[in-house]
């Protein structure tokens, strides 16, 4: 019984059709929500909270929300924590950052590509955490002036069934220079009435 060569021309070719044929998985930046809460005014005090599902983002993708707002000028701080159920509902790498709205009359699609002069303080660093609580991450207070700006989230959801963060942010009228310059002159006569009485 003759035999027939087998070429193995053939197999050299097969790896790269099978990567082909294969869905490849990679990461990708989704922009998952906007909010916009028009111009506000002073003070103004809001939470914010979303749950994401695996359907929306792999645990590869990171997901990113803008929380988007116009003020004459104010004070912004803000605070965001993960709800940490371990594998089955949590949230990584969750933080969070102040950005000048680049294009307050476009509805974005996806995650804004920026310049250095539109993000006016960068991703937040966590300031607190503990094994299966989730963590907490905060911005500063940040005086802005007259202007449109976005507060964006973002993170990877980890957990089998999804995840879910909340927070607040808080935009508080600044202090005039006047006034400023009264508190300190204040202080500094109750200072200098405590030391002549203590002589």
């Amino acid at each position: 019984m003759r035999t027939r060569p087998c070429s193995v021309a053939w197999l050299a070719g097969l790896p790269v059709a099978l990567l082909l044929i294969a869905p490849l998985a990679h990461a990708s930046n989704v922009l998952t929500k906007v909010t916009s809460y028009g111009t506000v005014s002073l003070p103004f005090t809001t939470g914010y909270s979303s749950t994401l599902t695996p359907a929306q983002v792999t645990p590869t993708d990171i997901f990113y929300e803008d929380y988007r707002f116009t003020v004459a000028d104010g004070t912004f701080s803000s605070v965001s924590a993960t709800f940490d159920l371990g594998q089955i509902f949590s949230i990584a790498n969750l933080s969070a950052r102040l950005l000048v709205d680049p294009d307050p009359t476009a509805m974005p699609t996806t995650p804004w590509t920026l310049t250095a002069a539109s993000v006016l303080q960068r991703w937040s660093n966590v300031v607190a955490s503990g094994q299966g609580t989730g963590n907490v991450q905060a911005i500063n207070p940040y005086n802005l002036s007259g202007g449109s700006y976005i507060f964006e989230v973002r993170g990877n959801v980890t957990g089998a069934a999804g995840g879910s963060y909340g927070g607040v942010f808080n935009i508080a009228a600044v202090p005039e220079a006047d006034g400023m310059l009264m508190a300190f002159a204040g202080i500094a006569l109750v200072g200098l009435f405590g030391r002549r009485r203590s002589r």
